[in-house]
Formats: C-alpha cells, structure tokens, sequence
C-alpha cells in the first residue's frame, strides 16, 4: 500500500511538472500538432512568402475551429511587421475579419487566404519587433526612461487619449510630415484607439496586441513617413477561390490520419533549429518538443485536444469529460468510450518516430526572438539582391 501511494504522489508531481512545462494554454489541434508551434509556422511562412506552407497551417488552425486564434495572429502580424508599411491595407483586413467569422468554411478559408496572399506582396520591417524586444530588455536591466527608434518621451498609448495626435507626430518628427500625411496618420492612430477599447465591435473578439509592439508600431509609422520610407502599394491580388483541406471523420481509419494527413512536418519548419548543446545538458530548457510534450503527445492527447473547440465537440458528443488529476478523459460508458476511439482515437503511444516528428518538433527549440529577426532580415536581403 506505501508502495502504491508513493506511485500515485510519483505520478501527480509528473503531471504537475507536465502541465506546468507545456503552459495553461497548451493545446493539440486537429492532427495533434502544438496551436502554439502553428502560429509561430504560419507568422514565419508569411514573412518568408510560402504559400504552400502558409495555407497548410492556417487550414489547420481553421478546422480546429480556432478561429478567434488565427484572427488574433493575423492582426498581430500585420501590426508587428506590415502596419508601419502598410497602413492603408488597416481597413481591408478588418473587412476580412468579417469574412473569417462567417459560417461558411469555404467563404472563410477564402478570406483567410486573401489576406495571407495580400500581406505576401508587401513589403514589411523587422524594427517594431526589435525595438519591443530592446524595450523589455531595458526594462528589465534599468530603469532609463524608454525610447522609440532613437526619439525618447514618447507617449504612453494609455494617456494619448489626452493629446492630439498632432503633438504626438510633432514631437516625434516635427515638420517632417506633410498635412495630407499627418491626416492619414491621425485617422489610423483614432483607428487603433477604437479597436483598442471595443475589439468585440471592431475585430469581432479580444484581438491581444501587446502595448510594447502597437507603441512601436505607431511610431515606426511616424518615422517611416518622416524618413520617407517606401511604402507597398494600394493594389491587391485577384480574389481567391480554394478548396479547403478535408476534414476526415468517421468514414476514415483515425490511426492513418496521422501517418497520411500530417503533411506538413513541423520538426521541418524553419521556425525551428537545432540545440547547440545535447539535449540531456540540464543547463538547457528544452523549448518545442520537450519531454512534457512528448508525454502529452503519447499519453495525455485527449485532454490537451480537448482545448481546441473541434476536439470538444467530439468528446463532448461522446459525454467525455475532463478528469484534471489524471490529465485524461472519463467516459460515461465504455460503449461511448469505444464509439469514440473508432472515430477519432489517434494510437499516439504507438505512432512511429516519422509520424511523430511530423506532428511536433523532435529535440527542437524554437528560434528566438532574435535569431527569428536575423532569418526574416537575411530573407529581405537576398530578396534585394
């Protein structure tokens, strides 16, 4: 009985330092790969202009039914890296918003995909991300006063209510910027302010763009017309009319999905790198596929699927429900429990290694923040050249 019960504190402090490692948030989408390596893969194959790719994981987050997920990441990609370059495509993204949140998937995968083959098209900047990355390191090794692009005293977003964007533009660039400009910055700035304070109205749900990168990017903004910068064109490729990826249910065998249907390999994905030292260094965080992940592949599917609307549906349509402590799920009756592994149940504890580097990135650590800078930066270069 000792033996037992330290079996059973042996395995909740696992699944403890599982879930801990793997975050509130963590979750499997449709074909189990992790919702958060997706979006790192699709903001990667938009900067790098790969459209198979793009369209690939963006059909994935799609029929995982994450779509409030994938608007969010569409709108903080275009904030980050095309906004300062493209501030008249703000409007025609919000429209497609609209399309997205449609009822019809063809319509919405549609829309998606106009938006991914419109920002391909234009030209975008590194330096938002890079001065929000400068802003948190300064806040955390000092306490000197932030500075934007080199200008210092730029307005809090929270107290800009109570200037006029004229003082903000002024102080940033002075007389830099003709009027015509200064309108069309001032009408994108009060813009961004109502989609701040009402994004349920504006976007159709919390949108999560973070102050540090919407303050940079307003100011790269400033700065781009103040510098005169080359700004991307007001032209937009013809509309797209795409057949959606097929979403497989109980007519097909759900152990082959996994072998057939990842065709995409996320351990191929450049958002990805190999360790510099042996994983097995305990120095190292394991980042990507950790050992937490691995488990949670193997064992834990289930649970961790769950999170994503489409697999919550199907478990809840089997009376599934979530038992936290084990990481699984209890079934009302094993009828149930059958039904439902005939039709969906992925045998991930026995997938090969093949299949499963497909679906989550093997001894992987996703690139930094800076290393991702250098890649997309390196890209620009030779596409100059």
């Amino acid at each position: 009985m000792e033996q037992t019960h330290t079996e059973e504190q042996t395995s909740k402090t696992n699944l403890s330092t599982m879930d801990s490692e793997l975050g509130d948030d963590f979750t499997f989408t449709q074909y189990l790969y992790s919702e958060e390596d997706v979006r790192q893969a699709i903001a990667t194959n938009i900067l790098l202009k790969n459209k198979e790719k793009t369209n690939f994981w963006v059909q994935e987050l799609m029929q995982s039914q994450l779509i409030n997920i994938l608007i969010t990441l569409i709108l903080n990609i275009y904030i980050t890296y095309y906004f300062p370059l493209n501030p008249e495509f703000y409007n025609y993204i919000l429209k497609q918003t609209n399309r997205i949140r449609t009822s019809d998937y063809t319509e919405s995968i549609n829309a998606i995909t106009d938006i991914t083959n419109n920002l391909m098209i234009r030209p975008f900047t590194s330096d938002v991300l890079r001065e929000a990355m400068r802003l948190q390191h300064d806040d955390t090794t000092s306490f000197t006063q932030p500075t934007f692009f080199g200008y210092s005293d730029i307005p809090d977003i929270d107290i800009m209510d109570t200037l006029t964007v004229e003082d903000v533009i002024t102080h940033i660039a002075g007389d830099q910027i003709k009027p015509t400009n200064r309108k069309k910055i001032g009408t994108l700035f009060r813009n961004l302010d109502k989609l701040r304070k009402n994004p349920i109205k504006i976007a159709g749900g919390d949108i999560h763009i973070p102050i540090d990168i919407e303050r940079a990017a307003r100011t790269a903004l400033i700065v781009a017309y103040s510098t005169k910068q080359k700004m991307g064109k007001a032209l937009f490729v013809p509309p797209t009319d795409i057949q959606p990826q097929k979403n497989y249910t109980h007519s097909h065998s759900p152990d082959k999905n996994l072998q057939t249907q990842t065709i995409m390999s996320m351990s191929d994905e450049i958002s990805f790198c190999a360790y510099d030292k042996p994983i097995h260094d305990d120095s190292i965080r394991i980042e990507g596929a950790s050992d937490a992940m691995r488990r949670a592949f193997g064992q834990h599917w289930e649970y961790y699927a769950y999170r994503a609307p489409l697999w919550k549906h199907r478990i809840d349509e089997h009376k599934g429900t979530l038992d936290h402590d084990t990481k699984s799920i209890i079934w009302e009756d094993d009828d149930l429990l059958e039904q439902f592994y005939q039709a969906y149940g992925y045998d991930t504890d026995e997938a090969s290694r093949e299949t499963v580097m497909r679906c989550i990135a093997i001894n992987m650590r996703r690139l930094s923040a800076e290393e991702f800078c250098t890649l997309i930066e390196d890209t620009q270069k030779k596409e100059l050249n």
